[in-house]
């Protein structure tokens, strides 16, 4: 009998904690960083991106914040429709590149993600994906480190430079070509 009696407590506290919780909106924090600018030290606060977003949609979307437009593209797709700055051949050539001023802020980047379960496919003109990963160029933190937004599986978030681990960078995009 007073296993039942325990029982129905727990189901009962469970419906209460339910009920509470369901009660309360959940706040949900932004992700988001100081970045170094002409004007000083600025918060920025990753957006929120519709649910479902790609990696690249994002990005894109990202981009218009800082005046840049971007095609509507998957990311391998990039190297056809938008204007390649510059051919990444090791991660720290994006470090020079920001020091040459040619990474600016709102620039994509075309990353080869190991872990993607689209790297087997093809690109628009049929040929292997050279990547699989956009990325979009925010800014130097307060340790001047370059800082860039992402969008993997819905989530989005802030990834240094010294954390891309297995990510290799391959292009920088300026902006849509003119046609």
């Amino acid at each position: 009998m007073k296993e039942k009696t325990t029982l129905g407590l727990l189901r009962g506290l469970g419906v209460l904690a339910l009920s509470f919780l369901a009660a309360r909106p959940f706040i949900f924090k932004r992700p988001e960083i100081n970045l170094k600018t002409e004007q000083g030290i600025e918060r920025f606060v990753l957006p929120d991106g519709p649910d479902g977003y790609q990696c690249s949609d994002y990005a894109r979307q990202l981009a218009t914040k800082f005046g840049k437009t971007f095609s509507q593209r998957d990311a391998w797709d990039r190297v056809y429709f938008d204007e390649i700055e510059a051919r990444i051949y090791n991660n720290q050539d994006l470090k020079d590149y920001e020091q040459q001023g040619k990474l600016k802020p709102g620039m994509l980047i075309g990353v080869k993600y190991p872990g993607s379960s689209f790297r087997e496919g093809k690109d628009f003109n049929g040929n292997p994906r050279q990547f699989t990963h956009t990325m979009c160029y925010i800014g130097k933190d307060e340790k001047g480190e370059l800082v860039f937004a992402e969008s993997i599986g819905g989530n989005e978030k802030f990834r240094r430079l010294s954390e891309f681990g297995n990510l290799e960078a391959k292009y920088v995009f300026s902006e849509m070509k003119k046609r």
